[in-house]
């Protein structure tokens, strides 16, 4: 990245560079602390804070032909219990917000049925949560519902909501505007719970004019900035406790109340 000054008799000066001598200035001078920041240059041996392990990069560019598992062009359904387990081992990702070696003891899900879940060696799993309450018309869809789904693929698979909106988003706003309690119309479709905290907290400062946001300890409410700063069991621990602006209460104790009726 480099700024190119306009003004005369100024020379051209490489940001990057100089943000490095600045961080050395400030790490040299600032002696009450001791955190010592270590800018590595490519090439040189210098060590750098938070440097990931070394392994051997792929040098994919346009010009590269790319060596992909000729396994991908077979049909979904068709790969081995041995296979997915081996593309596990081989290939990390993420589980969640949990412990990704995890990943090795999962079992492979095959399909489901109700509130059930089936993996590839016939065992049955009720599913307690609904996915995380995204399933909550079952594992096994109505085909009313995979027809509309299939119709809408077909039709017009995606638009963004600030050009244009198809049929099935006006008429499902309506819907809801019909259905929720009082005066409550307006309505944000976000992508996921996480995403419909952070506008819901956004929402909340910029109508009230306030920040702080309280929440539980035994709570959780995603994995973005806000949201898992609202956060306050253990998956908050990546990053909820760097955003300003959360704070945490103990969760009632039942032994002190009672679950319902006039003294509750």
């Amino acid at each position: 990245l480099t700024f190119i000054s306009t003004t005369p008799n100024i020379p051209t000066m490489s940001f990057v560079k100089e943000a490095s001598k600045f961080v050395r200035r400030k790490a040299h001078t600032n002696s009450q602390r001791k955190l010592q920041v270590q800018i590595g240059v490519a090439g040189s041996a210098a060590p750098r804070l938070g440097a990931l392990p070394k392994g051997q990069a792929k040098k994919n560019s346009a010009k590269t032909v790319l060596d992909v598992d000729s396994k991908h062009f077979q049909p979904l359904g068709t790969w081995t219990s041995d296979q997915l387990n081996q593309s596990r081992a081989e290939n990390p990702f993420a589980m969640g917000w949990g412990p990704s070696q995890s990943r090795h003891a999962v079992p492979n899900m095959t399909h489901g049925e109700g509130v059930y879940l089936f993996d590839d060696k016939g065992n049955r799993y009720l599913d307690w949560t609904s996915q995380a309450v995204c399933s909550n018309l079952g594992h096994d869809l109505p085909e009313s519902i995979i027809e509309a789904a299939t119709y809408q693929m077909r039709l017009l698979p995606y638009v963004y909501g600030d050009i244009g909106q198809p049929e099935v988003n006006t008429r499902m706003n309506q819907l809801m505007n019909e259905i929720l309690p009082g005066d409550l119309r307006a309505a944000v479709y976000p992508c996921s719970g996480s995403e419909a905290n952070e506008v819901g907290i956004t929402m909340a400062r910029r109508y009230t004019g306030k920040q702080k946001i309280i929440s539980w300890y035994r709570s959780y409410h995603g994995g973005t900035s806000n949201s898992s700063a609202a956060t306050g069991e253990h998956r908050r621990w990546m990053n909820g406790d760097s955003t300003p602006g959360f704070v945490k209460a103990f969760n009632p104790f039942p032994l002190f109340f009672k679950p319902g009726g006039n003294d509750a």
